[in-house]
């Protein structure tokens, strides 16, 4: 399946959030698409099968694997002036609703257009464990906090220092010209903004407008402020929109990681309640002496019936998987105490596997961020 995730979380490329990307000039410039194959069958199954996890993009199937959706920039023929004429309805599948056949749309070029793949994850790490989602979030967030905002904040201070600089451009001397480009190249490289590896279309775009107009001339090589002021204000647009959709993914994944997190220890206490009555329950008088008449059968059988249901409850891996294996044994347990067998779960250490089995996954999966 592609874009599985393996063991450490590998960081999307520069993920947006499509509902909450601002209109430009009344013109939505951002389409997505998903491509065909095993994409298009992984989003029909999440669609039909999946459920979403409190509410956020990450959602889980009936066996407790996790999957969640990222959104990735899609690259053009050719960086900033390019367009999408390499994209064709043979391979992709239109996302967005437009008011014509999806075969026309993407035959254009959507030259002015920004396109963005949308693919989902599956957390395969550790098994699917719901840990490896949650550290999934955490270095997309650490990603975004740590490099992208800095590159934002330290792009648009430099916007607002050029612009003062130009303001009053008749008395901007050469050096100081020069002086301009060799610093805002070094803000650049201070946040590891690079402008000829970016992907993002907004990033493409700021890093051809603001070298050039760190230069204070044209196109043509002449001293010209009105044009520079101009690629100014037009870099610091794009730096809000960035600015924008940076807020936008991280509130994303927030969610995400608050589901995933509520649902890990959800589950962990379900499991830490369970592990005790297990403890408990094989110290009744039904299972230390067997030999003796049956009393408060139905009662006991009612609370193993209670910690069975229980345990179908956690909604991710490990945790759904191994709190039904549980289940089955608990199972067993009431059927044979319901014949008054139960010397069988004595001999068997029914109750002992039970607790076995919750304490392994407790400790197995104690530490979200696994000691080294």
């Amino acid at each position: 399946m592609p874009n599985h995730i393996e063991g450490e979380p590998v960081e999307p490329i520069e993920p947006v959030e499509p509902e909450e990307i601002p209109e430009q000039e009344g013109v939505r410039r951002e389409v997505f698409v998903g491509r065909r194959g095993e994409q298009q069958d992984l989003r029909e199954y999440v669609r039909r099968y999946c459920r979403s996890l409190y509410g956020s993009d990450a959602a889980v199937d009936h066996e407790g694997t996790i999957f969640i959706p990222q959104w990735y920039p899609v690259k053009k023929t050719e960086r900033g002036l390019g367009d999408y004429s390499h994209i064709g309805s043979e391979d992709y599948e239109l996302l967005s609703q437009k008011h014509e056949s999806e075969e026309t749309y993407l035959a254009r070029t959507l030259k002015t257009k920004s396109l963005h793949e949308y693919r989902i994850s599956e957390v395969k790490g550790h098994n699917g464990a719901v840990e490896t989602a949650i550290r999934m979030a955490d270095h997309i967030i650490a990603s975004v906090v740590q490099r992208e905002l800095p590159q934002t904040e330290t792009i648009g201070r430099r916007i607002s220092e050029l612009l003062d600089l130009f303001s009053n451009y008749s008395s901007v001397t050469i050096a100081q010209l020069e002086q301009a480009v060799i610093e805002t190249r070094q803000r650049l490289e201070s946040v590891g903004f690079n402008p000829e590896t970016v992907i993002n279309d907004e990033k493409v775009r700021i890093g051809q407008w603001l070298p050039k107009a760190s230069t204070g001339r044209d196109s043509l090589g002449r001293p010209n402020a009105l044009i520079s002021m101009m690629a100014l204000e037009a870099a610091n647009r794009r730096v809000l929109w960035r600015t924008y959709g940076i807020g936008a993914t991280t509130a994303k994944y927030v969610r995400i990681r608050e589901a995933l997190r509520f649902e890990r220890e959800f589950c962990r206490e379900i499991f830490g309640e369970a592990q005790q009555r297990t403890a408990q329950m094989q110290l009744h008088m039904l299972f230390q002496h067997p030999e003796r008449p049956a009393q408060n059968v139905g009662i006991v059988s009612g609370m193993l019936g209670h910690m069975r249901w229980q345990l179908t409850q956690p909604h991710v891996k490990p945790y759904r998987p191994a709190g039904l294996a549980v289940g089955e044994v608990l199972g067993n347990i009431v059927d044979l105490l319901n014949q008054d067998r139960r010397q069988e779960i004595v001999e068997q250490g029914l109750f002992d596997q039970a607790h076995a089995m919750l304490g392994n996954i407790l400790v197995e999966s104690v530490n979200i961020y696994p000691e080294e």
